[in-house]
């Protein structure tokens, strides 16, 4: 099984600002992702207080990680960045995978 590392992730608050600059967007009705071309890939995971109670924002966490972890070729060269709608709050685990794979492959 493939590890998560460290060099995996987008931690810090500029490179997660760099995305409202210069990067491209898709999304459906729950998920947004925006992407930026770069040699490695990097996820960040942007979910609100809005979105549901806290065991609810962790889960959809673990299932975005999950997903990159798992295909990471489902996922655009490059940093990703994915924001959670507040009505992804109201998915359950399937539908939730359902759905970040469907913005995935617009």
């Amino acid at each position: 099984m493939p590890l998560f590392p460290k060099s995996a992730r987008i931690l810090k608050k500029k490179d997660f600002d760099a995305f409202y600059g210069a990067s491209q967007s898709k999304g459906n009705r729950y998920f947004v992702i925006r992407s930026m071309a770069k040699e490695k890939r990097r996820l960040g995971i942007v979910i609100s207080k809005k979105v549901a109670k806290a065991y609810k924002r962790n889960l959809i966490k673990r299932i975005i990680r999950e997903a990159f972890r798992l295909s990471p070729d489902d996922f655009p060269k490059g940093d990703i960045l994915v924001i959670a709608k507040p009505v992804a709050g109201n998915l359950k685990r399937e539908e939730i995978r359902r759905c970040l794979s469907d913005c995935l492959k617009k």
